[in-house]
């Protein structure tokens, strides 16, 4: 638990089943058992509680939208072409359908994409664990730094110039006389 006065180790002692909804947010009760020697902690002490269920670490990170993005068929380098055509079809490349048991591993591969000149290049990728933000991936092609696509900006919004929003102030020159 993070608190202003310090970082506390805790585990969960008891999760109540009986739920309460406020604003169509469903809350559970949950206490927690930790050490409280210097008494910093209140009693019905009502605390924000991040878990961490698990922690790795030197490992590649891509945002989630990395992996949900995809591209029209003239955004493909020719050379990314049946690398994502096998990702995202899940078959072999001589086009058999995967063993069955498979269907586990096949929820664990993904695809990001990366800028190959004006195109860009699928690169298949094996997933780990998420935050929900942000997620593991494993592939030989990918190193530290590597610039993968998260999405396309619209052409209106790749020619506008800040000056075109009806947000920014806009500054009136008069041609003469008094300001």
């Amino acid at each position: 638990m993070l608190f202003p006065a310090g970082i506390f180790r805790a585990i969960v002692g008891k999760m109540r089943l009986n739920a309460t909804m406020t604003q169509n947010v469903v809350t559970y009760t949950v206490e927690v058992v930790t050490d409280n020697a210097d008494g910093k902690l209140l009693p019905y002490l009502t605390a924000n509680v991040r878990f961490i269920v698990s922690n790795r670490t030197g490992v590649l990170l891509v945002p989630n939208t990395a992996l949900r993005w995809t591209p029209t068929g003239e955004q493909m380098a020719v050379s990314g072409r049946g690398k994502a055509d096998k990702a995202q079809s899940g078959k072999s490349a001589s086009g058999a359908e995967p063993p069955a048991q498979a269907g586990q591993e096949e929820a664990n591969r993904g695809t990001v994409w990366t800028p190959e000149g004006t195109l860009v290049k699928a690169i298949p990728v094996r997933l780990g664990m998420s935050d929900g933000t942000m997620t593991e991936v494993q592939s030989e092609q990918l190193t530290e730094g590597m610039v993968v696509v998260i999405g396309e900006q619209p052409k209106e919004a790749a020619t506008a110039t800040a000056t075109t929003s009806p947000f920014t102030p806009q500054f009136f020159r008069s041609s003469g006389g008094r300001h």
